[in-house]
This record gives structure tokens, sequence and C-alpha cells, in this order.
């Protein structure tokens, strides 16, 4: 099951990403590695230096044409709505487009209880 957010109101980000990668001092391999120590660090100096700041924008490192959130704790979770929760089982062309994609196959193990 995914679940789809939606912000609520009006938010400031850090673009992590295209030519927000040189305005920081930072390459693309901030976000394209899975040692998150240099974007951890870039986060908290952010975070830090930005007090109207709400999180970043940056590339996901399994498919560099999405743009990823973080957002910090500056946004509560009043700021968010929850949109109606979607079953895989009930989107089988999306579920088998994005499983396609990204090489992923069902898991058959029997359910954990």
């Amino acid at each position: 099951m995914w679940t789809p957010i939606r912000l609520e109101r009006p938010a400031t980000v850090a673009k992590i990403m295209d030519e927000g990668l040189l305005f920081h001092g930072v390459d693309a391999s901030i976000s394209s590695t899975d040692d998150y120590t240099s974007s951890r660090a870039l986060a908290l100096a952010l975070y830090a230096d930005f007090p109207h700041l709400d999180g970043l924008a940056y590339r996901s490192r399994h498919n560099n044409g999405e743009v990823c959130f973080a957002f910090f704790d500056r946004l509560l979770p009043s700021d968010f709505s929850h949109l109606a929760g979607k079953r895989f089982e009930n989107h089988r062309e999306r579920t088998d487009e994005l499983m396609r994609l990204h090489g992923a196959v069902f898991d058959a193990s029997a359910q954990v209880e």
C-alpha cells in the first residue's frame, strides 16, 4: 500500500540538484551514494544556517529523473494531509510498471504475522 500526502502550506527547500549543486559547493555524488555522511553534514549545515528553510530537494540515487524531498522538523504533521491510501493489488498496471523499472520481484514468502 502507498499513501499519497499533500503539503498544505508553501515550503522553502534548498535545491540540491542541477545548478543548485554548484551553488551549494557539491556535486551529484552528494545524493548518489549509500554513504550519507556528506549529505547529512550538508543538511545539518543548511538547517543551522537558514532557519526559514523547510527542507531539501534532490535527485533520487536510484532514478535521477525523480526528485525527492527531505523535510525538516520545521514542518509539522498538521502541515500535511494524507490522501486515500492505494493498494498495490488494485493498481496492477502501475505496480508492474514500477517493478519492471526497478527490477523488483514479489516476495513469495509466507506473510509475517
